[in-house]
């Protein structure tokens, strides 16, 4: 006699009861599953608030001193039409100093778009996990 799936899953569900604290002894699994998941792939979103940290930070070049990378990038993007510098300078904030092939451009043509601070910090969260991996707190973890 075959048993179809569809059969085992009721047979299986109709034999098994959870109690509370089945329930949350698999809940707690599947969490630490989960994290141990993220850890090691990442989950693929940067939290945009990352992302104002890190371009609210002073820019450490001597003829730039005092302003933010977000100002900055800013500045090349909307009244200069700079793109190559407002790469480098996100790159430089986020720290970031070994980027994929074509990564660049790929934000260049992102940045393009561009017309204010939360335009542009979607536009990185946007090309963050293209190519690299981001754990749960929305910091970068390294390349895919």
């Amino acid at each position: 006699m075959k048993i179809t799936r569809k059969q085992l899953r009721r047979i299986i569900r109709e034999s098994f009861e959870w109690t509370p604290e089945m329930k949350s002894k698999w809940k707690d699994t599947m969490d630490v599953d989960r994290q141990n998941v993220e850890r090691v792939h990442g989950v693929g979103r940067i939290n945009p608030d990352v992302v104002y940290d890190q371009l609210g930070q002073t820019m450490q070049a001597n003829m730039y001193d005092g302003e933010t990378y977000l100002d900055f990038a800013m500045e090349a993007i909307i009244e200069h039409d700079n793109y190559p510098a407002a790469v480098n300078a996100i790159l430089e904030a986020l720290w970031i100093d070994d980027i994929p092939v074509a990564a660049d451009e790929a934000l260049e043509v992102l940045l393009m778009d561009v017309q204010d601070e939360d335009d542009l910090a979607g536009a990185i969260a946007e090309w963050v996990p293209r190519y690299w991996k981001v754990n749960a707190q929305g910091r970068i973890m390294g390349r895919k």
